[in-house]
């Protein structure tokens, strides 16, 4: 593979990530661990873990016993045994990343967001000398489905059968149709439906996508497949086809039971694509894990009016220095688990009292009874995105967090929050941001006049420049001219001829009307007989456009297994060790070639 930077202005990143990267100083009230650069990870490093080791009080006993729990509920317990036991040492500290829990880890950046918590955790400890694990931490508390229900492929076969001006998409999206049936407001908060659950606990809708997934995958790569392709036929097809696509498709195909929970598929999935990298899978919707959590839970509900005044209060400082809050500060930071496993906003009333749904009508609880609910049931209690950072926190002994440039951003908005409970935010360190290009695609846009972060523009108008581009494109051009002189000749005879007869203008101007219909029909005609001389091209144009960018980056689109089912289940083992030998700057986006 070969890497090669581009800059994130290139790639088009938001603004904030720019500003984050460049050590801006209207940043630096907001991160305690600020700037970060290459060249400092070392010593911020140093400085977290010194924070940490006066900080963290959690007892890892209890702690190791909690994730045990929570390990055999997933049934991932045996996998998890020697990572736990590294998380009992007083000198291990965590390097943490997490997602939300969609269908075998889809998006890209889930896996890429992984890779950089492993390669991160690993220069963390080389450089301290300290255990340093890398955590994926599960989305469990999520309950938006329709979030985690899709992905997305590229049909190279379908896109390679149409010829000519027809130019299908290369992307194809799918989705589990399980609970797709016609439901109203109270179906919803009822018992009759996976919906408004969280995500991890549903089950039930496996089938219905794995049959999508796997018939996808059977015409793209097992049916009509090329017989034994030369070398210099698979590097330019579109669709390889050699011994790893069975071994691929089995591996895909083995995962996802239809009687688990997405929970337990996904932590299952992860850790059977990475099952070396001595990965600890954490969560927080877990009665274990809740349970080691009361303390915090029960004093952050306590001091809910002041914690939501430091939040807004935060993000109004990040407003004022011009940067916008990635996380709406709403009036409650809870949601509570219902009687029918619904994650419902738990809300503070003008009497003082917590009401949340319950069916189509409400429960009230007054202090006294919800700090009950805390003591006996703490895992009904459940944080939205704004807590979340809080609870890993006080369940693992974070040195760093690897996330998005949403991720970066909504810390901004935590500090404050963070020092009311005596620490500190961990240090934010970016993920790997990368589109992966194949050889086709390398070939196609060396043929073509664009650079990469033109690829980002709309494909009509990329296809406008393409056509301007053209030597006989000046046809058009001519034609347009020769059409504005005949349309202004015609104008000027307009008084001219009105002038025999004033009944005369009327036909005159539609006449002049009938001229331009014609004129533009031709223009078309001339136009798109220019675009047939340049099919091929456009064809190719089209491909790249949609495969740099389907519907927006790559990374944030396209499924990972795809780079399995063209390269092998150890395709991305092997960008891990790949990665691991690259000089790569946090400044950059990358783009790999394969």
């Amino acid at each position: 593979m070969q890497f090669h930077p581009l800059s994130f202005d290139q790639f088009g990143s938001g603004s904030f990530l720019k500003e984050y990267l460049k050590g801006s100083p209207s940043l630096s009230k907001f991160y305690g661990y600020f700037p970060l650069q290459d060249s400092n990870l070392y010593e911020l490093s140093n400085k977290k873990i010194k924070s940490l080791e006066r900080t963290f009080s959690g007892n890892r006993f209890e702690i190791v016993a909690a994730l045990k729990s929570f390990h055999t509920t997933l049934g991932i317990e045996e996998h998890q045994r020697d990572v736990r036991d590294r998380l009992l040492q007083s000198d291990s500290f965590c390097v943490v990343t997490g997602q939300q829990l969609s269908w075998y880890g889809g998006p890209l950046y889930t896996f890429l967001k992984l890779m950089s918590a492993v390669l991160r955790a690993r220069e963390i400890a080389k450089t301290t000398g300290k255990t340093i694990i890398p955590v994926f931490w599960l989305a469990d508390e999520d309950h938006d489905y329709d979030e985690i229900n899709v992905s997305n492929w590229y049909e190279w076969k379908h896109f390679s059968e149409l010829q000519g001006t027809d130019y299908p998409e290369l992307l194809h999206s799918f989705s589990s149709h399980s609970f797709d049936a016609k439901y109203n407001e109270g179906d919803i908060h009822s018992g009759h439906s996976e919906r408004a659950k969280p995500v991890s606990q549903i089950v039930g809708d496996v089938d219905d996508f794995k049959t999508q997934f796997l018939n996808l995958l059977k015409r793209e790569y097992l049916q009509h497949a090329l017989s034994s392709p030369s070398l210099e036929e698979d590097s330019e097809s579109f669709f390889r086809v050699n011994s790893h696509v069975q071994e691929a498709f089995d591996f895909i195909a083995s995962s996802y039971n239809p009687n688990a929970t997405h929970a337990q598929n996904f932590a299952q999935w992860i850790l059977k694509v990475f099952p070396n990298e001595g990965i600890l899978i954490a969560g927080s919707h877990d009665p274990a894990l809740k349970a080691h959590l009361q303390p915090v839970i029960q004093e952050a509900l306590e001091r809910h009016s002041e914690l939501t005044q430091q939040l807004r209060k935060q993000s109004a400082k990040l407003k004022a220095e011009g940067f916008h809050t990635q996380v709406s500060v709403m009036d409650s930071q809870w949601f509570i688990i219902n009687a029918n496993g619904k994650r419902v906003k738990l809300q503070l009333a003008e009497d003082g009292t917590h009401v949340y749904q319950e069916g189509l009508g409400q429960v009230k609880l007054n202090d006294a009874e919800l700090r009950e609910l805390i003591s006996q049931t703490p895992e009904r209690l459940s944080p939205n995105a704004l807590l979340r950072p809080l609870l890993q926190e006080f369940l693992l002994p974070v040195c760093a967090y690897v996330g998005g440039p949403a991720e970066i951003a909504y810390h901004a908005q935590l500090q404050e929050l963070f020092n009311s409970f005596g620490r500190d935010l961990p240090i934010l360190i970016p993920r790997l941001s990368a589109t992966f290009r194949e050889a086709p695609i390398r070939k196609s846009m060396g043929e073509l006049p664009f650079a990469f972060e033109e690829y980002k523009i709309e494909y009509q108008e990329l296809k406008k420049r393409y056509i301007q581009l053209q030597q006989n494109s000046a046809i058009v051009d001519e034609f347009v001219a020769f059409g504005n002189q005949i349309t202004d000749d015609f104008l000027l005879k307009k008084d001219y001829f009105s002038a025999i007869d004033s009944t005369l203008e009327a036909s005159f101007e539609k006449a002049g009307v009938n001229l331009a219909s014609a004129l533009d029909y031709f223009q078309q005609k001339l136009h798109k007989s220019v675009e047939l001389l340049h099919t091929e091209q456009l064809r190719k144009l089209r491909l790249v456009q949609e495969y740099l960018f389907p519907n927006g980056p790559m990374e944030r689109v396209l499924h990972p297994a795809y780079f399995m089912m063209r390269y092998g289940v150890g395709f991305w083992q092997q960008l891990l060790n790949e990665l691991e030998e690259q000089d790569l700057s946090l400044d950059n986006h990358y783009l790999i070639d394969i």
